[in-house]
């Protein structure tokens, strides 16, 4: 907001006195801030409110947040010597280094900028199509999301992000890849639009934390000579460790054309993001002249950016970061599975890491608006909890699936009490947990 003046000065007086209101109003901000962006959110506006390691302290209280901007947090809130460990990063061309590093991990050989994950999204997106000219379409799964910038938008499934601003981007197609006959709807596609880029998302972060089959990635992967397409997988939520490899398209053996790192890659300290894409893309736009790699890169081009991912990455090998998040998860797994087998609440307990859906079973439940209403109280009976408060949210997709992706570098100890909290939580009778959290809806 304090560029806004210095960038439109008109807009900035426009709104100046809406802008003071919510700078000297608590409760003026808090309405404006629960009707524009999060309602869920508003019990955090208040005036003492601190953030350190894994842990929110509001009001005297002290909050586990398994939500850390969902799934931004390396090392939890204000890691301690941020500014230190990155003047203490050898002084030469961080970029350089950069695209060095995350060579070793994925074998791909060049890298661009970007400030988030949408922008991230959106130069992939830019580059691919460049390359990939005069083929225009897009395939994207159902379910997927790319972002809510515009251009980002194209691989975002839900119209709720797209109401009221068109024109979008028209050439994209959509298939459902957990259809029976997915791979079906995929050959289909690809025999009827001349495909430029496959865009997916490994888990459907927003969408429920739902992995992609297996038999949809296999024919991708093994069609892309056959068909043409470039391959960008968005691992903006799933890389930078977070369900244990460096990024989850090692897991299943894909080397992508484009790769999408975010979230992780700011430990929740500045925001920047990362394409890496590969050196016959880069061949393809020498041989076309094009300016595209350099204009990306004079406008994202921070050298505290490459030094954040650079410190990242130091202190995951340092601290065996990709070990301990897999054991993490098999962990976090156990004790979830365990404690919510018979629980009659839950449907599914899906891990990837810590990267965690755990949904509730909504069969017999009366409409949307009521529905979610009830699954709320789940959330704040979880952060009203007597001895361990946790803070979890739901998927934006999908409402009725809490999801969890606390700091990578979480205890074994920390992991068993929000377990204990959660688990405690989803087992109690629901006019027992109505009776508990109905001072908080209130």
């Amino acid at each position: 907001m304090r560029c806004l003046e210095y960038a439109d000065a008109t807009f900035f007086n426009s709104i100046a006195k809406d802008l003071e209101l919510m700078h000297s109003d608590i409760k003026y901000r808090k309405k404006i801030f629960g009707n524009k962006y999060n309602s869920a959110l508003l019990k955090f506006m208040i005036a003492d409110v601190e953030a350190s390691g894994g842990f929110i302290y509001s009001e005297g209280r002290k909050i586990f947040d398994c939500v850390s901007g969902v799934a931004c947090s390396i090392r939890g809130h204000n890691p301690p010597n941020y500014v230190e460990e990155l003047q203490g990063i050898e002084d030469k061309d961080e970029r350089i280094e950069l695209t060095n590093l995350l060579y070793q991990y994925t074998e791909i050989e060049n890298i661009v900028p970007a400030v988030s994950g949408a922008s991230g999204v959106e130069n992939a997106l830019r580059i691919a199509l460049t390359v990939q000219h005069p083929r225009r379409h897009v395939l994207v799964l159902k379910g997927g999301f790319g972002g809510k910038t515009l251009f980002a938008l194209t691989g975002t499934w839900s119209s709720l992000y797209k109401q009221n601003i068109d024109p979008l981007y028209a050439d994209v197609v959509y298939i459902d890849p957990f259809a029976e006959d997915a791979v079906a709807q995929l050959d289909a596609v690809m025999q009827k639009y001349s495909i430029a880029v496959v865009q997916i998302e490994l888990i459907q972060g927003v969408s429920g934390v739902r992995a992609i089959p297996e038999t949809a990635l296999k024919y991708l992967q093994t069609n892309r000579e056959k068909y043409g397409y470039l391959l960008l997988i968005d691992e903006v939520q799933t890389g930078m460790f977070r369900t244990g490899l460096f990024a989850r398209s090692l897991l299943h053996g894909l080397k992508p054309d484009l790769l999408v790192l975010g979230k992780g890659t700011s430990d929740m300290m500045f925001p920047f993001s990362i394409v890496q894409y590969t050196e016959n893309i880069q061949q393809k736009l020498n041989a076309l002249g094009s300016n595209l790699i350099k204009e990306i890169q004079e406008r994202y081009n921070y050298p505290v950016g490459y030094r954040t991912v650079l410190n990242v990455l130091h202190k995951a090998k340092e601290i065996k970061l990709e070990e301990r998040v897999i054991k993490s998860g098999k962990l976090l797994e156990k004790l979830l599975c365990d404690n919510l087998a018979s629980c009659k609440s839950v449907r599914d307990v899906r891990v990837f890491g810590l990267l965690i859906g755990i949904e509730l079973n909504d069969t017999n439940l009366p409409q949307c608006w009521f529905r979610k209403q009830l699954f709320l109280l789940y959330i704040s009976s979880m952060f009203k909890h007597s001895s361990y408060p946790v803070l979890v949210g739901f998927c934006q997709g999908e409402t009725n699936v809490l999801k969890i992706t606390p700091p990578l570098t979480i205890t074994p100890e920390e992991l068993s009490q929000i377990c204990s909290t959660i688990t405690q939580v989803l087992n109690k009778p629901f006019i027992q947990l109505f009776a508990s959290a109905i001072n908080v809806i209130i």
